[in-house]
């Protein structure tokens, strides 16, 4: 079996033309080739030494929105919307030309904000069956390069409901502070160009349990929102 002898070298110590002689000297004065009985082939170096089974990853791409302003909740019944301010503003991360991802990389998504929900006057009669007032909320996401348009995010749908009978007419009124807080991860889709650009956003909707179609005597509003999305690459 062909050996070298490889010299200690410790910290600290002086670099001498000697050493490093003694150690190309033991190289060309080996008498064979390397072979397995010099390096032995073990499955724990073929799992470290894998392409894909040690990789970078790295997570500057950072975006982020929040405000402290008011963002009505506009959509009633089955039908959700984008929630936006009085300014037209919309809660959401990517505005403009969208977050770039490559294929496969992932988005994660952290939307934290408060809400106040209820009715305006009076509440609804208790025998009225309207049932009580709800308001749901989701993620969505575009991607201009997929034609993805405010695709739901699966799994972040969240909903509130919470009616009581107050006053002595027997009507349903209540009115109500809750927090909110939704985390999701998306995978950027495969296209032709290899690259995603995408958006995410928040929508709402408000209505009553049992009657969807119905005139909605109430109101929802967003307040201290805040959304943060990370770019994950590997």
């Amino acid at each position: 079996m062909a050996l070298i002898t490889i010299p200690a070298i410790n910290v600290g110590d002086e670099i001498k033309e000697s050493t490093l002689n003694t150690f190309v000297n033991s190289v060309t004065a080996v008498n064979g080739n390397i072979n397995q009985e010099n390096i032995q082939d073990e499955g724990i170096d073929r799992r470290n030494l894998a392409l894909d089974s040690i990789q970078k990853f790295d997570d500057t791409g950072l975006y982020l929105f929040r405000s402290d302003k008011e963002f009505e909740v506009t959509f009633t019944g089955n039908a959700f919307g984008l929630i936006r301010d009085s300014n037209n503003i919309d809660v959401a991360v990517g505005k403009g030309a969208g977050i770039e991802l490559k294929n496969f990389e992932f988005l994660l998504i952290t939307c934290s904000f408060s809400f106040r929900a209820g009715h305006k006057t009076g509440g609804i009669p208790f025998n009225s069956n309207k049932g009580g007032y709800e308001v749901h909320f989701r993620l969505v996401f575009d991607d201009a390069v997929a034609n993805i348009n405010q695709d739901p995010i699966p799994g972040t749908e969240r909903r509130f409901n919470n009616f009581l009978v107050l006053d002595g007419t027997q009507r349903y009124h209540s009115n109500n502070r809750y927090s909110c807080t939704i985390v999701a991860l998306i995978q950027a889709q495969a296209t032709t160009s290899g690259t995603n650009n995408i958006r995410v956003g928040l929508q709402g909707r408000d209505k009553y349990s049992n009657d969807l179609a119905g005139t909605l005597d109430g109101e929802a509003f967003v307040e201290e929102v805040q959304m943060f999305a990370r770019v994950i690459r590997r």
